[in-house]
Order: C-alpha cells, then sequence, then structure tokens
C-alpha cells in the first residue's frame, strides 16, 4: 500500500508540476490524486473509524489554513486598498537613498538633506555617535 501511495502522489505531482505543458489547471489533478490516495488509503486500512478519524483531522487542518489565508489575504487587501504598502515602501526608499547605515552617501550632502537624515534617525531612535538621537542635535550626519 504505501509504495502504491507513494506512486500516485508522484504522479499527481508531476501532473500539477507540468500544467503549462499539458493545459490542465493545477487543482484539477490535486484534487484527483487527493481523492484517490484517501481512497487508496481508506481500502488499504480496513478500519473505517480509524481511516474517519484521520480523515475529520486533515479536513479540519485545512479548513484551519484556508481560514487563516482567506482572512490574512483580506487585511492584505484592505490595507493595500488604502495605500498602506505605499507608505511603508516609501519609507524604506528614504531610508536606502538618505543613507541610514551609510555614512558617506552622495544622496545626503545638502543642509536640508541633512536635516532630514536627522529627523529620519530621530524618528527610529539610533545616532552614529551611540547617543539617543535627541543628545546629538543638529550635526548628526558629521557624527559619522
Amino acid at each position: 500500500m504505501e509504495i502504491l501511495l507513494i506512486a500516485v502522489f508522484f504522479v499527481t505531482y508531476a501532473a500539477i508540476t507540468l500544467e503549462h505543458q499539458t493545459g490542465v489547471n493545477k487543482s484539477a489533478p490535486a484534487l484527483i490524486g487527493a481523492v484517490v490516495l484517501w481512497a487508496i488509503y481508506a481500502f488499504g486500512v480496513g478500519n473505517m473509524p480509524l481511516v474517519t478519524e484521520h480523515l475529520n483531522e486533515s479536513l479540519v487542518t485545512t479548513a484551519q489554513i484556508i481560514f487563516f489565508l482567506m482572512g490574512a489575504m483580506t487585511i492584505v487587501e484592505v490595507v493595500d486598498s488604502h495605500g498602506g504598502f505605499e507608505i511603508i515602501t516609501s519609507r524604506i526608499r528614504f531610508f536606502s537613498q538618505c543613507g541610514v547605515g551609510q555614512p558617506d552617501d552622495s544622496h545626503c550632502d545638502g543642509v536640508a538633506d541633512e536635516e532630514i537624515a536627522v529627523k529620519a534617525r530621530r524618528q527610529i531612535g539610533v545616532c552614529g555617535c551611540h547617543h539617543h538621537c535627541r543628545q546629538c542635535g543638529r550635526g548628526l550626519v558629521s557624527h559619522w
């Protein structure tokens, strides 16, 4: 029975990976493979209460994962629709351009850029002279 289960699994896996060549959506071989695997397992074990218990446990675990992913995808979609990721990516771009952790960055040469970098470092709470940023004051960039 174990060899047959392994063989069906690999055939199903091959059918899923060959989706583009066969033109069959990957969900069809996955569902058919799952049904065939459970049928082989049920007939191989022969103890229907044990098979029912294992099947229920598997379905509950799968349902928990699916409901979690649906909730997570909903949250991500809501954040994205309100531009939440734009804020994060713009701050990442700002920090990478203004030299957080890069002392000799050519993008932050001017006085205005130095003030922006000081404010950014105050927000994240770090500075180059190993003091809290509120103690450093204005010449923070030159301390590096």
